[in-house]
């Protein structure tokens, strides 16, 4: 009865520890994602957006992302080098998938800063939704 519960406990030692890289391998993809995401739009791409997102109508959102003076490309692409990225990553369930975010900002354009939210589906990350903000009425 011993030995059972011994190898029941390394066992479980086992697939917890194969949950722990997979949960770090979604990290180091959100982060490899966020890389891919930068230089896309610095390309003007925004078809790589529209496929890797789950956003209905990117021409709605085409503007914050490339062409206003605030976008999405002008901030990280700034002179004044002052641009910086928060990543999150959170832990799926059962029930939610693993998800993330990606805060965009740069003093030169304070206050606007962009948060943009991810989530991880078949090991694949997709932009679920950019909002800029805040949001000025």
């Amino acid at each position: 009865m011993k030995r059972i519960f011994i190898t029941l406990i390394i066992i479980l030692f086992i697939l917890i520890s194969c949950l722990e890289d997979l949960d770090s391998v979604r990290k180091e993809s959100l982060f490899v994602f966020y890389d891919n995401m930068k230089n896309e739009i610095l390309n003007d791409n925004i078809n790589w957006i529209e496929k890797n997102s789950d956003i209905e109508n990117i021409e709605n959102i085409k503007n914050i992302i490339l062409d206003d003076s605030d976008s999405i490309k002008k901030l990280i692409s700034s002179s004044n080098k002052e641009y910086s990225v928060t990543i999150n990553y959170t832990i799926g369930d059962n029930v939610n998938s693993a998800s993330g975010y990606y805060i965009v900002r740069n003093t030169e354009f304070s206050p606007t800063y962009y948060y943009i939210r991810l989530v991880n589906n078949s090991n694949k990350w997709k932009i679920e939704s950019i909002d800029k903000l805040p949001l000025i009425k």
